[in-house]
């Protein structure tokens, strides 16, 4: 069985992600304005958000689930 850490795995999950948004033969530097605000639509509905680790850590270990951890600097949707 191949281990791999999970930072990883949630790196090439997101990453999946957003690639599966692009059209075919797009640029792939290229976002659409509407395309990104749908990604981060989906992104601030889909995703039970925490502003604090500790609740987060809390609430996955009620669930027995894991953490993505995402820090950033500025607000998703991009207006900082």
């Amino acid at each position: 069985m191949i281990k791999v850490p999970i930072a990883r795995l949630a790196s090439l999950a997101l990453a999946s992600f957003f690639l599966s948004a692009w059209p075919a033969g797009a640029a792939p530097n290229l976002v659409s304005g509407t395309e990104q605000w749908e990604n981060v639509n989906y992104l601030k509905k889909e995703i039970q958000w925490y502003d604090n680790l500790r609740q987060a850590q809390d609430a996955a270990r009620q669930k027995g689930k894991m953490v993505f951890y995402m820090h950033i600097l500025g607000k998703l949707d991009g207006a900082t």
